[in-house]
């Protein structure tokens, strides 16, 4: 399902069934005081994995989503960028 930007990642989780309402408020509250991205929080928590978030991701963005290899890029190349 590909959201368009006006629906909300945590919609989105909410919908595909990846978390609960309750988890979703929980991890909001959190955001809130940590100022944490609400995916960095629920993989904390332990409520999603961190190959689910991506994938949630890059459906809400409309984007593939790319796993690197460790060692994929040539260090001195990846010096070369912020």
């Amino acid at each position: 399902m590909k959201l368009g930007t006006r629906h909300k990642l945590g919609e989105l989780l909410i919908s595909e069934g990846l978390v609960s309402e309750n988890d979703l408020v929980r991890a909001l509250k959190h955001q809130h005081a940590d100022n944490k991205k609400l995916g960095e929080i629920l993989v904390e928590m332990g409520v999603l994995s961190p190959q689910a978030l991506l994938s949630a991701l890059a459906r809400h963005l409309g984007v593939k989503a790319v796993h690197l290899r460790h060692g994929l890029i040539d260090p001195a190349v990846a010096r070369l960028l912020d």
